[in-house]
C-alpha cells in the first residue's frame, strides 16, 4: 500500500517538493496541539475571531441563502469550528451536513457533535483531502464552507511574487464542492510584520510545528531522523504577503538515504497573507461574485460569501 506520509516527507526533505506537508500538520498529536493553538494561544486569535465573525453574520447569511441547502463543510477541524458551522447551518435551514476532513482524529467527534446541535438534518463525514481528494464528492446545489485560513496554505516555493493564478484555481476547486452554488470563507489579510511575528513566533506555534518531525521520527525509525533535532524558524516576504512555515535541523543527522546537516532548513508550509484585492480579483477569474464581506480590523480576518453560476434563491 502505498505510504503517502513517507513518499511526502522524503520530497520535503530531498527538495524535491517544498511547502507542501501542512495536511500531516493536524494529525496525531498535531491535532491535540492545534486544538490548544487555535482555541488558547492569546497571540493566535484566527479562530476565535473567526468563529465571531461567523456569529455576526449569521442573519445576513440567513437573509441572503435559500433554506434547505446541503452544507459542505470543509476541513472543520476541532469542536469549536464544529460548533460555528453548526450554527451557520440553523441560521440557514440545511437539510444535509456533510463534511470532508483530512485528520482522521477530528472526524471521530463530527458527527455525534452535529447530530447533537441539528438533530434532524443527514450527516455524512469523507476522510479526505480536500484539494486533492481521492474520492470524487458530488453534490447538488449547496453552500461549501471553509472555516479557518486553510485557504492560505496554498503549495508554493518561496517567491517575492504572490501565486495569483494558483489562488484562483484553488477557489475553483473549492467552489465546485458547492455545485456551483455558494463559497462562505474567511481569509487572513493581515500584513503586519510585528503582529504576524507575534501569532507565529511563539512556543505553542512551535510545538505544533515541530510535531511534524517528531511523529516522522517515530513514525519510520529506520531513516534515523532525530525528532527533537529541528527549531521552528519562519521566514515571511512582504511583497507577495508569504508567511513561509520552516524547519531548521539544530544537529547533524545521518540519516539512512541522506545526510541532514545542522542549518538545512526545510519548507514545510505556508500561510499566505491575502490582499482583499488579489482575493476578489481571484473570485472574479472563476466567474464568480463576491456577495458579502466582514472584516474584523483587529485580526485582519475577513469573511467572504461568494456566489458561483447556479446561486439562486427559489424561495
Amino acid at each position: 500500500m502505498k505510504d503517502e506520509f513517507l513518499d511526502d516527507l522524503i520530497a520535503l526533505i530531498t527538495r524535491t517538493e517544498v511547502a507542501h506537508m501542512g495536511k500531516y500538520l493536524y494529525v496525531g498529536t498535531g491535532a491535540k496541539l492545534w486544538k490548544i493553538l487555535a482555541e488558547h494561544e492569546p497571540a493566535y486569535p484566527l479562530s476565535r475571531a473567526g468563529a465571531e465573525l461567523v456569529r455576526k453574520a449569521l442573519p445576513e447569511l440567513a437573509r441572503r441563502l435559500p433554506r434547505g441547502l446541503t452544507m459542505v463543510d470543509l476541513a472543520p477541524g476541532g469542536t469549536k469550528s464544529v460548533i460555528a458551522s453548526a450554527e451557520i447551518g440553523r441560521a440557514i435551514g440545511i437539510r444535509r451536513y456533510h463534511a470532508i476532513e483530512g485528520s482522521p482524529e477530528f472526524c471521530k467527534s463530527i458527527p455525534a457533535l452535529i447530530s447533537s446541535l441539528l438533530p434532524e438534518i443527514e450527516i455524512g463525514v469523507i476522510v479526505d483531502d480536500m484539494f486533492e481528494p481521492i474520492q470524487e464528492v458530488k453534490t447538488e446545489r449547496a453552500l461549501a464552507y471553509l472555516g479557518g485560513i486553510t485557504i492560505s496554505n496554498l503549495i508554493h516555493p518561496m517567491d517575492p511574487v504572490f501565486p495569483a493564478a494558483l489562488l484562483a484555481d484553488t477557489l475553483g476547486k473549492l467552489l465546485r464542492y458547492s455545485g456551483g452554488g455558494w463559497l462562505l470563507l474567511t481569509i487572513d489579510t493581515m500584513n503586519d510584520r510585528a503582529e504576524l511575528d507575534a501569532r507565529y513566533k511563539n512556543k505553542t506555534t512551535e510545538a505544533f510545528a515541530t510535531d511534524l518531525m517528531k511523529r516522522a521520527a517515530v513514525a519510520y525509525p529506520a531513516l534515523g531522523l532525530v525528532g527533537d533535532g529541528f527549531k521552528y524558524d519562519p521566514e515571511y516576504i512582504e511583497t507577495s504577503q508569504q508567511y513561509a512555515q520552516i524547519l531548521e535541523a539544530t544537529v547533524d543527522q545521518a540519516c539512512s538515504l541522506w545526510r541532514i546537516a545542522r542549518g538545512d532548513r526545510f519548507h514545510i508550509a505556508n500561510s499566505y497573507k491575502i490582499a482583499p484585492g488579489w482575493f476578489e480579483r481571484a473570485v472574479r477569474e472563476i466567474g464568480a461574485s463576491v456577495v458579502y464581506m466582514s472584516l474584523d480590523r483587529a485580526t485582519g480576518l475577513a469573511l467572504y460569501l461568494v456566489s458561483g453560476p447556479n446561486a439562486r434563491d427559489d424561495r
